[in-house]
Parts: structure tokens; C-alpha cells; sequence
């Protein structure tokens, strides 16, 4: 599969990758510090923040192909969707499932910084 048609290039790969690390690895600590249930909400946090991620990436791949202005249009709307998004699936965490919520936003906030500490280090 090519970036092109729905694989991952060498960066988004590694973007993933930072992220699922510090995702397991902040599970494993809220299962060390407070057992199993926290840990799954910070797991949960963490693969939203890669759901998120991966969209990004294929909204940016989709734009690449139109021209510049039904492409800018295309990533506010990618901006608005991860957004109603984000916030559907919290909802969904804290309301139906009643999953741990400082651990759902912490695995959610350090799978962000994943993708930002991939970012860093991919341009030095």
C-alpha cells in the first residue's frame, strides 16, 4: 500500500509509533499507581489521539490532490470533524462507558505529544 491510497509514509508510521509507546507506556503507569480500570482509560485517551492523528494524515493526502482553495476548505473541515470527534468519543468514554477521567485526558494529552515529539525529531 502507498501513502496514496490509505498506507502510511515513513513519517506518519514513526508519528504512530511515539504515540502507541507513550500510550502503553502511560497505561502501564496508571496500571502500576491505580489498577487495570485507569489504565484502560488511558489507553482509550492514547488510541484517541492516534485515531485523530491518522485522520489528519489522510485528510492531508487527500489535499495534496485538489487545488489550494477546495484544499484549505477540505482541512478546516478535517479541523471541525477531528474536533466533533474528539468530543463525541469522550463523551462516549466518560458518559456511557465511565471510564476514569483524569486518566482518559492524560492518555489523550501524552498520545498528543507523541505525535509532536515525532515531529521534533524527525526535523533535526
Amino acid at each position: 500500500m502507498t501513502p496514496a491510497d490509505g498506507g502510511l509514509s515513513g513519517a506518519a508510521r514513526a508519528v504512530l509509533l511515539y504515540q502507541a509507546a507513550i500510550t502503553v507506556l502511560t497505561a502501564a503507569a496508571f496500571m502500576y499507581l491505580g489498577g487495570l480500570r485507569p489504565a484502560v482509560a488511558a489507553l482509550y485517551g492514547g488510541l484517541v489521539a492516534m485515531v485523530l492523528s491518522w485522520m489528519l494524515k489522510r485528510r492531508v493526502t487527500r489535499v495534496t490532490e485538489v487545488s489550494a482553495g477546495k484544499g484549505m476548505l477540505l482541512l478546516y473541515l478535517g479541523v471541525v470533524q477531528r474536533f466533533l470527534l474528539v468530543l463525541a468519543l469522550f463523551a462516549l468514554a466518560l458518559g456511557v462507558l465511565k471510564l476514569d477521567p483524569l486518566a482518559s485526558i492524560v492518555g489523550f494529552g501524552l498520545g498528543q505529544l507523541g505525535y509532536v515529539i515525532s515531529r521534533v525529531s524527525h526535523k533535526g
